[in-house]
């Protein structure tokens, strides 16, 4: 080949790329969905979800090494999150749902199929993926700003089940939905116990963290899983790719963004195969015998009242376990119309110091996925909302003398909210859009204006809690609350501010340690499967 045709060549692909720089985004994004359709149709389903759950196991373990993909660079084995080479789990998982609406069983041009068991087929499909996702996000910067998307980032990662987490994780969701009410719900809704489907996903769970694909018929004696127990729990994480699909279609009408809608995989964890099953995502079956919890009985009234109840105590429990100068009370009915304060109280001699509004609803995927949740969700928002009201006021009858003096406000009381999730979380734009919804619902309920009434409202997960209370001390809490109150820390994590306040610290081992036996003891098979899965 000459050097004028290559020249002429070289000039050609510039062309082409420049004049698809000069597309709309939509149809950039049209024809990067058809790439990216194209070859997902041309890779064979059960393939994929292997290759899934061997990237996540080999960049999730150290010692781990790629069983089913072949050839893959040493770099990949070894990366982190930041890396180039990692493969971030949302997006894994949206890889595998967007498989799913597909046509499955079908093939790509002339018949051809793309082979995921080499690195290379599998990088060919992450990259198109990517390119796709990159003009989505691109498309959303321009109807929205830069926090807005982050707000909707952060909410498709899915919560950590590594390491120090596990114990204190399930033990938070043991306490909040292990009451009799919730375990009523459960068992009125499945016809069997709410024990015993937490055991039976722990084991699955343990075993597929090692193994590939689980047949669906095992031999579980040996950890008191019998075949009963197996034909009643598997409908509740596993479904077929065609049950899948069908499901998965319903959930995510109405969502035009494929990024940013519902997954099957935190309904349905396992996808069926006939006689065995995979789960290309490990951490979604934790997640499902945890905080999936709270869908199998929140309609049930009683059951939640009982869990948001179980939610305060937790919080009470914690931050009274970490001090030795506080006093930790719940809330209290005052005054002549029996009105309650805050759910809890963080106290010294001079009065309150920290009150807390506890909130353990969850966040819709509408909301959690919308670009301007709080005003295009607004509903939802609304107990978050609520909640800072609830602090208003409390401090608003304090000054009227209305609180009983030792639960009364002062200028050195700090108000927080705590939840179960990520309501407001590492942005801004959210909390302000929140802020002017409480302040228009403080407004019809006639809470004064006085800035030292409408006071500045703290927020923290309570995953944050844990964090900071295991590294720290109550006494730190409150005195990294008293820092946030006077230093730009906007949209930042509490957590976060905790390492940059205090510097970053080890996990207390005997928290650690007591939290594995308060689990042990609410769940007496642990120490009996250790071992055998």
């Amino acid at each position: 080949m000459t050097r004028s045709v290559q020249r002429s060549q070289k000039r050609e692909r510039t062309g082409r790329r420049h004049a698809k720089s000069d597309l709309p985004n939509a149809l950039i994004l049209e024809m990067r969905r058809k790439k990216l359709y194209g070859l997902l149709r041309a890779v064979p389903f059960e393939q994929l979800v292997f290759a899934v759950w061997d990237i996540r196991q080999a960049q999730s373990q150290n010692d781990w090494h790629p069983k089913l993909i072949h050839n893959m660079p040493s770099d990949w084995l070894k990366a982190t999150i930041g890396d180039r080479s990692y493969f971030y789990p949302w997006t894994l998982e949206a890889l595998v749902n967007l498989a799913l609406e597909n046509e499955l069983g079908t093939s790509g041009k002339k018949g051809r199929w793309l082979d995921l068991r080499y690195a290379e087929g599998f990088f060919t499909v992450w990259k198109a993926l990517r390119n796709f996702e990159d003009v989505e996000e691109s498309i959303a910067l321009k109807r929205a700003d830069v926090f807005q998307v982050m707000f909707r980032l952060t909410r498709r990662q899915f919560e950590w089940q590594q390491g120090f987490w596990n114990a204190p994780r399930i033990l938070l969701y043991l306490s909040i939905f292990g009451g009799p009410k919730c375990r009523a719900a459960f068992r009125s809704r499945y016809s069997f116990e709410l024990e015993t489907f937490f055991k039976f996903v722990f084991v699955v769970a343990a075993i597929l963290s090692e193994n590939s694909k689980l047949t669906k018929e095992f031999d579980g004696s040996a950890v008191g899983i019998d075949q009963e127990t197996q034909r009643l729990c598997w409908p509740l994480i596993s479904a077929s790719a065609e049950v899948s699909r069908a499901r998965l279609r319903a959930i995510r009408t109405g969502y035009s963004e494929k990024s940013y809608a519902p997954s099957i995989l935190r309904e349905a964890p396992c996808i069926d195969f006939g006689t065995y099953v995979i789960a290309p995502l490990v951490e979604c079956l934790y997640s499902r015998m945890t905080d999936g919890i709270y869908y199998d009985v929140v309609k049930d009234g009683a059951a939640r009242d009982e869990f948001g109840r179980k939610f305060e105590e937790v919080i009470s429990n914690l931050i009274a376990s970490r001090t030795t100068k506080y006093t930790i009370r719940g809330e209290i009915i005052y005054g002549k119309e029996s009105r309650k304060t805050p759910d809890l109280f963080v106290l010294d001699h001079t009065g309150s110091r920290l009150v807390i509004e506890a909130k353990a609803t969850k966040i819709s995927s509408k909301s959690r996925f919308n670009t301007a949740p709080v005003v295009n969700v607004e509903d939802s928002f609304h107990s978050i909302a609520k909640a800072h009201v609830q602090l208003w006021r409390f401090v608003q009858h304090s000054v009227e003398g209305v609180i009983p003096s030792i639960y009364s406000a002062t200028a050195n009381t700090r108000l927080m909210i705590v939840a179960l999730e990520q309501w407001i979380g590492p942005e801004t734009g959210i909390d302000r859009a929140i802020l002017e919804l409480a302040n228009r619902l403080a407004d019809e309920e006639g809470v004064s204006r006085d800035s030292r009434v409408r006071r500045a409202v703290h927020f923290a997960t309570v995953a944050d809690l844990h964090y900071i209370l295991g590294k720290g001390t109550t006494e730190e809490l409150v005195d990294l609350i008293d820092h946030m109150e006077t230093s730009n820390y906007t949209g930042w994590m509490a957590s976060k501010v905790f390492d940059e306040v205090f510097g970053k610290r080890d996990f207390d081992d005997v928290l650690l340690h007591t939290s594995m036996e308060k689990l042990e003891l609410l769940l007496p098979w642990l120490n009996e499967i250790k071992g055998k899965t």
